[in-house]
């Protein structure tokens, strides 16, 4: 977390919240949010006590808390560098559970320290075609081979587009055989109903099928 979200933590703790609504506003563990609360707590500082100020807080962290803990805001060390020590874990995990379980896991286990949404933005970066297929789920019995497709279709993430020097939202366009799991994925600029038709298309060439 960044030097603001550990303050953020501190103002809400000390403005009467508990742990849990905490968590659940910054997206991180309530395991998370105990520990910090915790070192404050060392520290003599109580939630009933003087109120702190932003730089007070501020002094707190960077007295008390492992740098290794913190992301750095000025780009020494970002959020992508905290996660990728993991990053062969996710990779094995996402074969088998969901980004949710993966990141609750390594929060408990290895003391992970970003919020859900920057391990969601790690995930679509590293992992969007792991994701698109975990999207894609099996409800029943499976149908027989070559009976049956699933899909998804939907916001993939950002790219920078060198032929206009600027980045452009992409989408994905997933179709799964529900026996086999084999996958195709058509990446588009923009949803709309012709590349949806385009894509259904496009799914069946690639598959052979009728």
């Amino acid at each position: 977390m960044a030097v603001r979200d550990f303050v953020e933590i501190y103002e809400q703790w000390q403005g009467g919240l508990g742990k849990k609504t905490i968590a659940r506003s910054l997206g991180i563990s309530k395991r998370t949010v105990r520990k910090y609360i915790e070192i404050a707590e060392e520290a003599g500082i109580t939630r009933s006590g003087p109120k702190l100020s932003r730089a007070d807080w501020v002094n707190l962290v960077h007295k008390k808390i492992d740098p290794h803990q913190i992301v750095k805001e000025d780009g020494s060390l970002t959020t992508s560098e905290v996660i990728r020590p993991y990053h062969n874990l996710i990779s094995e995990g996402l074969k088998e559970t969901t980004g949710k379980t993966i990141w609750d896991r390594l929060q408990r286990e290895r003391e992970l320290n970003v919020s859900y949404s920057s391990f969601k933005r790690y995930l679509r970066k590293y992992f969007w075609q792991e994701m698109m297929m975990n999207k894609v789920r099996i409800l029943r019995k499976e149908p027989p081979a070559g009976e049956e497709a699933q899909i998804d279709f939907g916001r993939l993430g950002y790219w920078f587009d060198p032929a206009f020097g600027k980045k452009r939202l992409l989408y994905a366009f997933a179709m799964a055989l529900a026996f086999s799991r084999y996958i195709f994925i058509w990446i588009v600029g923009q949803m709309d109903l012709k590349n949806w038709i385009d894509a259904h298309i496009k799914a069946f060439e690639f598959f052979d099928g009728v």
